[in-house]
């Protein structure tokens, strides 16, 4: 068993370096710096507060609070336009630290 770490600087709760977890669940509150992808994680995002644009190829998703998405691996995605109260939680499957492709 392990315990999520909810005092974790890097806002990363499970799935943080050498866990034996198979997920990473996290969140954020603010956009990425790079448009990326992954070769084999899919990620879920799911707003708890504010707003967000998520990025995916060239569609842009207006995401608010309660809404939940999908990126699938191989899809290029880049979070932007964050609003101040943007709390949104990331969980990607499976835990694979090396698999982030700029």
């Amino acid at each position: 068993m392990e315990l999520a770490n909810i005092n974790s600087n890097k806002k990363w709760l499970l799935g943080t370096e050498g866990s034996k977890c198979p997920v990473e669940i996290g969140y954020f509150e603010k956009a990425d710096d790079r448009l990326h992808y992954h070769e084999k994680i899919f990620e879920y995002y799911l707003v708890f507060s504010g707003k967000m644009t998520l990025l995916v190829s060239t569609e842009e998703f207006e995401l608010k609070a309660g809404d939940v998405c999908c990126v699938f691996p191989e899809e290029k995605h880049l979070v932007v336009n964050c609003s101040k109260n943007l709390r949104c939680f990331l969980v990607k499957y499976p835990h694979l630290p090396e698999d982030k492709r700029f």
